[in-house]
């Protein structure tokens, strides 16, 4: 087992165990006690555990940043999402190509789609296919692969090897964490992994990154910030990140409730 599927392992041992000794954890993955302390260091570094004499303590499921529920992450900071896909929904351009990552964020951008909207969307989660659907002038290609039920999306080989063929003008995607050392990383690899290739293969990256996301860094990597071209945030967002952003070259736009109200007859307009 190489070092970063032992780490993803260990890191999946925390949710179900929320202590962990070093002496357990040797016995079961067949590693020295040196290089499970030095798993432990790796996953201290990034916040997913707290390091204890002789083992570790899982942290807080959310600060961890596994996933939850897709019902549940739906709900969570949904009036930031909603300023946030408004303010977004300038971005789409009609009769352009999009690719929407399986975010919630994405998913409040994609109800916020008029019924008049003409794209080509490709997607890999259900909860936004199913959206685009009842919009007719909407081509939307579903990525196939193995179903997760955290996002309700298709992941793994098969959908990577399909998104891999396929080019977009812009691509709408989200992240657990937004860090401008780290970058973006997520909760999952299959989902990072898909990212990445979404970010590869489109001409203009779009972030859809709530406040409560930056300066955070979640298990997996997948792009540095540098790769972005917009990120769209909210008013509560830290403005040293909005400066160290901007100072990057990336348009940073802030959604506000006024924004968020003014949005629908922009929408009319197809702008």
């Amino acid at each position: 087992m190489l070092a970063f599927e032992r780490r993803m392992a260990l890191a999946e041992l925390l949710k179900q165990n929320p202590v962990l000794t070093v002496d357990e954890l040797v016995r079961r993955f067949g590693v020295s006690a040196q290089t499970m302390r030095r798993d432990f260091a790796y996953l201290a570094e990034r916040g997913l555990l707290t390091r204890t004499h002789g083992g570790a303590v899982a942290r807080a499921a959310e600060a961890l940043g596994f996933e939850s529920g897709f019902a549940l992450r739906t709900a969570q900071r949904a009036a930031q999402k909603a300023a946030i896909a408004r303010t977004a929904l300038a971005l789409v351009v009609p009769g352009s190509t999009v690719m929407m990552d399986a975010s919630t964020s994405v998913l409040a951008l994609a109800q916020l789609l008029p019924p008049g909207a003409d794209l080509h969307a490709i997607v890999n989660a259900l909860p936004i296919g199913t959206e685009l659907s009842a919009r007719p002038g909407v081509t939307t290609t579903l990525i196939g692969g193995t179903l997760r039920s955290t996002s309700l999306s298709a992941s793994g080989p098969l959908a990577e090897s399909m998104l891999r063929r396929l080019f977009a003008d812009t691509a709408f995607i989200s992240a657990r964490g937004l860090s401008l050392e780290r970058g973006l990383t997520e909760a999952n690899p299959a989902e990072s992994a898909l990212k990445e290739i979404m970010i590869a293969n489109a001409t203009r990256v779009v972030a859809l990154v709530d406040s409560s996301k930056f300066e955070r860094t979640a298990l997996s990597f997948f792009a540095p910030v540098g790769a972005l071209d917009v990120v769209v945030t909210d008013a509560e967002a830290d403005p040293r990140m909005l400066r160290g952003l901007r100072e990057r070259g990336i348009d940073v736009r802030i959604a506000t409730p006024r924004e968020s109200a003014a949005a629908p007859d922009a929408a009319g307009t197809g702008s």
